[in-house]
């Protein structure tokens, strides 16, 4: 059997806190490449791989790892070829 494998780009979103009087709650936000037969797959690996970054993470001692968010499928990869976009921010032109 020979399944065709994409790649997706999903989103990880990490909770922080900061170990000190003000407990400071911040969220982390990491793109990352899973490659699956389909979204739904995708989406369940970033799963997986998310818990197991949020264990193996040495950085930050409170680090929870929350879910994915968005998941873009990449169809094609050559020169010049878009990856995301983003309108309609502040500070764009």
């Amino acid at each position: 059997m020979n399944v065709h494998l994409n790649w997706y780009l999903v989103k990880f979103v990490y909770q922080t806190s900061a170990i000190n009087a003000l407990h400071k709650t911040e969220f982390d936000e990491e793109w990352r490449w899973v490659r699956a037969d389909s979204a739904t797959w995708a989406q369940e690996k970033a799963t997986v791989l998310g818990r197991i970054y949020e264990r193996e993470n040495p950085k930050q001692k409170n680090w929870e790892f929350i879910g994915t968010g968005d998941i873009h499928k990449i169809s094609l990869i050559e020169d010049g070829a878009a990856l995301l976009s983003s309108a309609g921010l502040p500070g764009c032109a």
